[in-house]
């Protein structure tokens, strides 16, 4: 596994534990499935996997997976036991006559030699029970036969009382306290937004928001005509034009000026003018990779929706490249990084959503330090029952220059 692959299944479990904490089980289930697939003998992976997943068959067959890897891992018998137990309360709560049976169409006929046979045996055990009485009283009954022992506990001279134990109270069970969860205030964008580093246009900048996108303004420029907003998350903080979000609820005034404002780069000086170049007849792209075929929506009920494609050596040449990152941008945020080359396919990525969800997002090919290789395609997935684009969205890239 490459450097870059282990540090992108790394950063999918940090993010999928964080999810997971978070009570996001579902989006923590598609970090999870990722990883798993990055690194099949992490027996922690199967697990994560399995408690995120609400498909009870597949959680089954992670922890029978982790029991594979780690005979001795007990925590996962237990889940296994558990999921199977779920099963077969299941079974009986669709069938709850199983155990209701209608009686013979021809019962058996009266039998004496087996009322005699019933009889015999109820009298042995009757005299069995009464020869074992009379012995016993006669045991008891006979002197010098009975010996009572006193606990030391309880043993006292004659001159020493002997009180019972006094009856101390259980302690009384301590409350526990109860939280009420405070829903944080967000705002959405206007219209397509371009997120900087800073507070200006002369700022880099880290990516797009589309229309409606969700935010969380967390302070504002001096000027007041940039907000600071979380992003990706609130891990990280980035910059966007105010008159480009919905704030008509929000007063400007009590957001706080950062102090620490990212510093622009000075201004490279000026040189001699050397004579312009003669331009060639075909000018080099802008960036390293490019759509290899038109980007295309498909409608297919059977698979979960989601966004997949193949990425390719150049534009003419179908030689596929394994671990180039592919950036998965959705509802506002990086929703995953991924390598190509998953599931045993050469070049090839996929990443899914909660099925029939409507989402709009971008797809780029990125650098380990986030820098881009190629221009973000945008994609919109619907439900595939209805008139929509479709719940399938596939791009292929092939290197440019």
């Amino acid at each position: 596994m490459s450097a870059d692959t282990e540090m992108v299944t790394q950063t999918l479990i940090d993010e999928g534990r964080k999810l997971m904490d978070d009570g996001d089980k579902t989006r923590a289930y598609a970090h999870f499935v990722t990883a798993t697939d990055l690194r099949p003998d992490d027996e922690q992976l199967w697990m994560w996997r399995g408690e995120t997943t609400d498909d009870p068959d597949e959680a089954m067959e992670c922890f029978e997976r982790v029991m594979e890897l780690n005979p001795e891992n007990h925590t996962a018998r237990e889940k296994l036991v558990f999921v199977r137990l779920n099963n077969l309360q299941q079974e009986v709560r669709v069938n709850p006559d199983v155990s209701r049976m209608a009686p013979p169409a021809n019962p058996t006929p009266f039998n004496f030699r087996t009322l005699v046979v019933a009889f015999t045996l109820l009298f042995i055990f009757l005299s069995v029970l009464v020869v074992g009485a009379v012995a016993l009283w006669f045991e008891l009954s006979t002197p010098g036969t009975q010996t009572r022992q006193i606990p030391s506990a309880l043993a006292a001279s004659d001159d020493e009382p002997v009180f019972p134990p006094t009856w101390t109270p259980a302690p009384t069970r301590t409350a526990v306290p109860t939280f009420s969860f405070v829903q944080r205030p967000s705002w959405k964008t206007t219209k397509e937004t371009i997120v900087r580093i800073g507070p200006s246009t002369a700022y880099d900048k880290l990516g797009t928001l589309p229309k409606d996108s969700v935010i969380y303004i967390v302070g504002k420029s001096k000027d007041a005509k940039f907000l600071q907003i979380e992003y990706p998350d609130a891990s990280r903080l980035a910059w966007i034009p105010a008159d480009s979000a919905q704030i008509e609820s929000i007063d400007l005034s009590v957001l706080a000026i950062p102090a620490a404002i990212p510093t622009l780069p000075p201004a490279p000086k000026s040189a001699a003018v050397a004579p312009a170049a003669k331009p060639s007849s075909t000018p080099l792209p802008a960036f390293e990779f490019a759509p290899a075929s038109a980007p295309r929506n498909t409608n297919d009920c059977n698979r979960q929706t989601g966004v997949n494609g193949t990425v390719y050596s150049s534009m003419t040449n179908w030689q596929t490249v394994n671990d180039v990152i592919v950036r998965i941008t959705a509802f506002g945020q990086v929703q995953n990084t991924i390598p190509t080359g998953i599931k045993g396919k050469a070049g090839y990525w996929e990443w899914y959503f909660t099925n029939n969800a409507d989402v709009v997002g971008e797809i780029a090919l990125i650098n380990a330090d986030g820098s881009l290789r190629s221009q973000p395609v945008s994609f919109h997935l619907t439900s595939c029952y209805g008139s929509g684009p479709g719940n399938q969205f596939t791009v292929d890239f092939g290197k440019a220059r």
